[in-house]
């Protein structure tokens, strides 16, 4: 039996403390609205994916299942170091072709080094370098700094590295949140939400 192409494929990385699963995590929020959002298409794929996944490993099956004709559409959402792989996973799509990322949603990313883990999330050094082809970027960050102590806030609690786009403007949002729970706020659901919906919209103009 041929495999149905997915047009769009909505894929979210959890931070470190959610490790994907975890029900405290606003992601798991964020996954079920987007699934029942996509709901009756079998056109589209939504996964959820731990901060540590092989990004590389994802792109691939995903592209493999692209459609003929058009691009592969694809909504990329990331948390705390989800959001550093989020952007990994956006590149390695910029590396095989026929896709199109209409949003990316990082939500107080932090930088990861593979080699020194932990380093840059502590020091705060590092950015994050989307692909200029990534149509469109926006950032939930915390309001408070780094190094700061205040009630429900640790001190050594990480906090958003900058991100560039392409040159390109990223809309930035700053939340009065903590890193640990800033996924819990209800504009990050909303923003996720509407962002699934326009580009459901996108694929159904696409296959018109």
């Amino acid at each position: 039996m041929r495999t149905m192409p997915v047009d769009l494929a909505v894929t979210l990385f959890s931070g470190y403390l959610q490790n994907g699963y975890s029900q405290t995590s606003g992601l798991i929020a964020v996954d079920n609205h987007a699934r029942q959002v996509c709901s009756g298409r079998p056109n589209v794929r939504v996964s959820l994916h731990p901060w540590n996944v092989n990004e590389s490993d994802v792109a691939e099956t995903l592209w493999r299942l692209r459609p003929h004709g058009r691009p592969q559409c694809h909504v990329v959402i990331g948390y705390s170091y989800g959001g550093d792989r989020a952007v990994k996973f956006c590149r390695e799509l910029s590396e095989r072709g026929d896709v199109s990322v209409v949003s990316l949603i990082l939500i107080d990313p932090v930088v990861r080094w593979d080699r020194l883990p932990g380093v840059a999330a502590f020091i705060g050094l590092g950015k994050h370098h989307v692909p200029a082809f990534v149509e469109s970027v926006t950032v939930f960050a915390q309001q408070s700094p780094r190094f700061k102590w205040e009630h429900g806030r640790d001190f050594f609690e990480p906090r958003a590295h900058p991100v560039v786009h392409g040159g390109a403007t990223v809309e930035t949002h700053y939340l009065p949140a903590t890193h640990n729970y800033i996924d819990n706020a209800q504009a990050v659901l909303d923003a996720c939400v509407s962002s699934v919906s326009d580009a459901l919209a996108r694929v159904d103009q696409l296959a018109a």
